[in-house]
């Protein structure tokens, strides 16, 4: 009787795990995605100085707080 619940339990504690590290890897992939669009912002917004360096400024600011977060140095 116990034995089997053991099992049931370990049976379901290996499904969440699994669960867990798609998981996981699912958030890296994000987190990979949004620090690559935020350096692309970044390039964008050094392309935008050429033509209106108060506009740029402007994103630069709104974009920092990204850029701490996703590309950290």
């Amino acid at each position: 009787m116990y034995e089997d619940e053991c099992i049931d339990l370990l049976r379901e504690l290996s499904k969440l795990t699994s669960e867990s590290s798609s998981l996981k890897f699912e958030l890296y992939q994000l987190n990979e995605t949004a620090r690559i669009e935020t350096m692309r912002l970044a390039a964008l917004i050094s392309e935008c100085e050429f033509y209106d360096k108060e506009k740029a400024l402007f994103l630069r600011k709104e974009m920092e707080p990204y850029f701490k977060k996703y590309v950290p140095f």
